[in-house]
């Protein structure tokens, strides 16, 4: 796939937008997407995170939004198809997992665009990748938000986060080891295993999130 250039004066980076709206037949088909260039100098509106994402359709620049994806590299060898720009484009399976999972976002129905660093970065210019590693931070920074995406759903993942929510609302017990009953020990066997994901060693997840 070949890409359109960046233009430095501008400030742009590449977003990825969506072209097949979730449906009956299109949830399972193969993902259509498309690559823009747009612009960061663009006159950005500033929204609180609350309002940020009660109302999806509110859009800081001319020319809409968007949100950061942050996700691991996979390794595996089980290989995905999408289709960008027309053209097939191999991925992982978990980063095919990410976008669909997206996909289904409701913000994603009101036009909101996605940086994928795999996908708007050209992997095959060396100049460029170089150039977008030194401005992740900021890119990640301007995003309107950051959806990390640790993979799809496991067996005691529902468990793990209702532990977190736990602890969350009752940081200040007098037995800090203590759960309600329906948690108990399972709820940190279930948080231990949550914790263990290939997510959480990543060192990029630092200047990500």
């Amino acid at each position: 796939m070949k890409y359109q250039p960046l233009d430095k004066k501008k400030n742009e980076i590449r977003v990825l937008r969506f072209l097949d709206v979730p449906g009956p037949v299109f949830r399972e088909g193969l993902i259509q997407c498309c690559i823009e260039n747009v612009s960061l100098d663009c006159s950005a509106t500033y929204l609180g995170l609350s309002k940020n994402h009660s109302q999806p359709g509110t859009f800081r620049y001319p020319w809409g939004d968007f949100e950061a994806l942050s996700y691991t590299w996979s390794q595996e060898g089980d290989i995905r198809e999408i289709l960008i720009n027309g053209n097939r484009r191999e991925v992982s399976k978990n980063l095919e997992g990410a976008l669909r999972a997206l996909r289904e976002l409701k913000e994603t129905h009101s036009g909101m665009r996605y940086w994928v660093d795999s996908l708007c970065i050209d992997q095959g210019n060396i100049w460029e990748r170089n150039e977008q590693v030194k401005r992740m931070r900021e890119i990640y920074s301007k995003a309107r938000a950051v959806i990390v995406w640790l993979g799809q759903e496991e067996g005691t993942d529902r468990n793990a986060v209702q532990t977190m929510r736990h602890l969350c609302r009752n940081p200040c017990v007098e037995e800090p080891l203590w759960l309600p009953g329906n948690l108990q020990l399972e709820g940190w066997y279930a948080l231990c295993a949550f914790m263990q994901k290939p997510y959480w060693n990543r060192s990029w997840i630092i200047q990500e999130l």
